[in-house]
């Protein structure tokens, strides 16, 4: 998780340069930074907080916060753009849901390929335990949760 808060970090200075109102902050307890995730799967969702937030007047506000709790590592990513629109919302529901069902892809299309992309990779690294979950935010804008149970092994323990 250290690494992953790194490279999003490193990929979101560099968006700044082209989108210098981007807000970016971070909460995440130090003792979750030895944690296993799948490879950029933060920087995933957190490009794709960007590109929706940009479609709208700054400042852009994108957040990343990672806590423990009793369903294993929540890692939570949230922006203050337009959201999900309704039909995308249910579709991207379903592809999961079909997913997590069959194991099987279903026919993807450019939208939307990443949110399924890191749904397919945390269920290949962590079981079915492990979940996705998209919604939108009251006040705007969009939450992406990744729950990821518990496990006792880090990186240097085979990931």
């Amino acid at each position: 998780l250290g690494k992953e808060m790194r490279y999003t970090q490193m990929y979101v200075s560099s968006m700044r340069i082209r989108f210098p109102d981007i807000n970016y902050q971070t909460d995440v307890d130090e003792s979750l930074l030895g944690q296993a995730v799948p490879k950029l799967i933060i920087q995933l969702l957190v490009e794709n907080a960007i590109k929706f937030c940009t479609t709208r007047r700054p400042p852009w506000n994108i957040s990343v916060l990672a806590e423990r709790t009793e369903r294993g590592l929540v890692l939570r990513i949230e922006d203050n753009g337009p959201g999900f629109d309704l039909v995308t919302l249910e579709t991207l529901r379903g592809q999961i849901e079909c997913i997590a069902e069959s194991g099987l892809l279903p026919k993807l299309e450019i939208n939307g390929m990443g949110i399924l992309n890191v749904f397919l990779r945390i269920r290949l690294m962590f079981g079915e335990a492990a979940t996705l979950e998209l919604e939108n935010r009251e006040m705007g804008g969009a939450v992406t949760r990744v729950i990821l149970p518990p496990r006792d092994w880090t990186p240097e323990g085979g990931v």
